[in-house]
């Protein structure tokens, strides 16, 4: 007779694609674990938009004038900008240490130029996040935020770490904030609500700025063409543009939202193409606030 196999977890997901980068964040003597090693790698991939963008505004107006050269230049420096930020990603993955003290208490070393150790106290831990981008999804990829009570910056952000060890460490830290043992696991979970896509789309744009923005628009749309021709189009793709944009963003990001319980507190899921869990722990939660703007009553 087979021992019974544990419910699959929830806490994130890899597309149903089942692929794994190479390379673990084994533990050193001391207990203490880099993330992953291919992090400074996706910072450096990260970073090659925003140089594409740094390199057309540096030489595009050379583009025209030394044509392939000012555009071999361009693709040179790009590249180059991406290496210096992997470089640095490097030495900061090197010097980023995380571990859980003889206290109980989560630990963090980092810095490159100037270090930095922070203990953060884990019986005023207030939430633990577990996000995935969607490139992270694609590769079974997690960033864990914790959150503890504190004045300023009373959060770390750990990424990328593969998603099994972020469930792990998802789960030890709630374990060990709530006094049980380290290896407890994740704990199972009942869906208390869940926002239906349609009710947030209309939310979405029921509310008093999109559909100001949007009759602003059509105002604007209805009286340059009698008045104007087409050209005042260009405020129209502002004001038109601007909202929807805003809409779609949120949209994305609030997708399915899900309220669940657990013994290990409330959880909170939404996203989609980045996921996001956030688990708050009993007792956390500070306040409830009902809003309602005048088009959603």
């Amino acid at each position: 007779m087979t021992d019974p196999q544990p419910p699959a977890s929830r806490i994130g997901d890899d597309l149903g694609l089942g692929l794994v980068l190479p390379g673990t964040s084994g533990a050193d003597p001391r207990g203490r674990r880099h993330v992953h090693p291919v992090t400074p790698l996706i910072h450096g991939v990260a970073s090659l938009p925003v140089a594409a963008v740094v390199s057309v505004a540096w030489g595009g107006g050379l583009l025209t004038q030394f044509g392939l050269g000012a555009f071999a230049a361009g693709v040179l420096l790009i590249l180059l900008i991406g290496a210096a930020v992997t470089a640095w990603s490097y030495l900061a993955w090197r010097n980023l240490w995380y571990w859980f003290d003889d206290d109980g208490d989560f630990r963090v070393d980092s810095g490159v130029i100037t270090r930095q150790q922070r203990r953060l106290q884990l019986s005023r831990l207030q939430a633990v996040d577990v996000a995935q981008p969607l490139f992270a999804r694609l590769f079974s990829m997690a960033e864990v935020t914790v959150e503890v009570a504190g004045a300023g910056d009373s959060r770390v952000k750990l990424r990328y770490l593969r998603l099994d060890d972020a469930r792990a460490l998802r789960s030890e830290v709630l374990a060990r904030a709530a006094g049980l043992a380290s290896g407890a696991g994740e704990a199972p979970e009942s869906p208390i609500v869940t926002v239906p896509t349609r009710d947030l789309m209309v939310s979405l744009l029921m509310r008093s700025v999109t559909m100001g923005l949007l009759l602003v628009t059509a105002v604007i749309l209805v009286g340059t063409v009698l008045f104007q021709g087409w050209g005042g189009l260009a405020i129209v793709l502002v004001t038109g543009g601007v909202p929807i944009l805003i809409v779609v963003a949120e949209f994305m990001r609030y997708f399915r939202f899900t309220v669940s319980e657990s013994p290990d507190g409330l959880r909170l899921r939404f996203g989609l193409a980045r996921t996001e869990t956030r688990t708050v722990p009993p007792g956390r939660v500070q306040a409830i606030e009902l809003v309602e703007p005048l088009l959603w009553r």
